[in-house]
């Protein structure tokens, strides 16, 4: 499968500035019809930045996630991951009052799979969104800066990485809202779900996926790096998530 590296095109953007509050590699535009948007680009410090948002992106909507539009766009020499800025609240400006929702509980289920599969460290209270409707609230994902290379500089990093179970990856926030603060129960019927679905995306697929990102954004070695690693994540998945459901930490969150 060939992925555009562009999921949308805004013809015109305007930067407004850096966004507050970001860690300084984070700016904020407006398009020719007042659009806004977060374009995130890479730093000396965090070189993966835009390549571990525009994969993970992809690989959340081969996998049917909810995600706010996202693209790469490249202004004045410099490549930036931009995503349309969405209304949705985060789960921290709700105050977790949503927690014993049915439906966050089994979208989260899988959002949990999913960030096991692409190594995420950072899905704290502000990085998910909540779109309520009829049925409860769903997640909607966004920030993945802090997956697959993570902060990491190098391919040993990335497969140091790979080695540590899921438990010891997820954020602090993780452990907060399923053990020591809001006892929200998992259903493993959605994390088996998700399994399914990660294991039935082709491995050309994820391959593609990885090698739709600009050479100048991410080289063929660590291209080729990231395929090998998400396709032994995928198929290791089983083990991982039993490893985390398991966990004296985690085990009594998951509902089975």
């Amino acid at each position: 499968m060939i992925y555009r590296q562009n999921m949308f095109s805004p013809k015109r953007l305007q930067s407004l500035g850096p966004f507050v509050g970001s860690r300084g590699n984070t700016y904020r535009f407006k398009d020719e019809n007042g659009t806004l948007y977060y374009g995130k680009t890479a730093s000396a410090s965090h070189p993966f930045a835009v390549a571990n948002e525009y994969v993970a992106g992809l690989l959340a909507k081969e996998l049917e996630f909810e995600i706010p539009d996202f693209g790469l766009r490249e202004l004045e020499g410099v490549w930036y991951f931009l995503s349309r800025e969405s209304r949705f609240p985060t789960a921290r400006d709700l105050g977790y009052a949503f927690v014993q929702d049915r439906v966050f509980a089994e979208s989260f289920a899988s959002v949990i799979t999913f960030d096991c599969w692409i190594m995420n460290t950072d899905r704290h209270a502000g990085n998910y969104l909540l779109r309520y409707d009829n049925l409860g609230y769903h997640v909607v994902v966004i920030d993945h800066d802090r997956a697959l290379f993570s902060q990491g500089t190098t391919i040993p990093f990335l497969m140091q990485a790979n080695e540590r179970p899921c438990a010891y990856l997820m954020h602090m926030d993780i452990e907060k809202i399923l053990v020591r603060k809001r006892n929200l129960t998992l259903p493993m019927s959605h994390v088996a779900r998700t399994i399914a679905s990660i294991q039935n995306v082709p491995p050309e697929t994820v391959a593609g996926i990885v090698r739709s990102v600009p050479e100048d954004i991410l080289s063929d070695e660590e291209a080729t790096a990231l395929v090998e690693v998400l396709l032994m994540r995928q198929t290791r998945l089983d083990g991982l998530l039993d490893a985390l459901t398991t966990d004296v930490l985690f085990r009594s969150a998951f509902v089975r």
